[in-house]
């Protein structure tokens, strides 16, 4: 299931960046893990890895900040993983979307 933010993120690539094809939760095999959005643009040549933070308080994970610099630090080191593993020989870039993002997790990630 896509989440309205996922699918604004998605509709930006489809319409505003022209990528033809625009994947939705992307689950790792041996990884734990997923990524929100997934667009490839140029010819399939750059791909556009998203993570899609839409939480009611924020760019906030768990208990405070430092918590939510390790996750998403964690997430970005894994979907770099990911892309060396499934997309080699492209470009790739990861994202972070979210509407609110904090002093204290801007400076860090």
């Amino acid at each position: 299931m896509v989440d309205i933010g996922e699918s604004l993120i998605g509709s930006y690539f489809k319409y505003v960046m022209g990528c033809k094809i625009v994947v939705y939760n992307v689950h790792y095999d041996n990884e734990q893990g997923e990524i929100d959005v997934v667009a490839f643009g140029e010819q399939g040549q750059k791909v556009y890895l998203c993570e899609v933070i839409t939480h009611i308080r924020g760019t906030l994970y768990g208990k405070g900040y430092d918590e939510t610099i390790k996750r998403i630090r964690n997430k970005i080191e894994r979907a770099v993983r990911f892309a060396e593993q499934e997309f080699s020989g492209r470009t790739y870039e990861f994202q972070v979307w979210t509407p609110v993002v904090p002093d204290q997790v801007r400076i860090c990630v």
